[in-house]
């Protein structure tokens, strides 16, 4: 659970700089970026949440 979280919290900090430098270079609307990263942050954490309910249901299945 907790590998999963650190996981998660990894890539989101990636993407937070990977969106950053964009910026930075001068390609866009900080808007649109800020709205690709809350998207990419839902999607990611339900992403977890799932594969993280599937094995446990695996697990007590077991």
């Amino acid at each position: 659970m907790t590998k999963q979280r650190t996981l998660v919290a990894t890539v989101n900090v990636l993407i937070m700089m990977a969106l950053v430098t964009l910026y930075s270079q001068g390609w866009g609307n900080i808007y649109v970026y800020a709205g690709l990263a809350m998207l990419a942050v839902v999607f990611g954490g339900v992403a977890v949440a799932q594969a993280v309910d599937v094995s446990d249901k695996d697990a007590n299945a077991r």
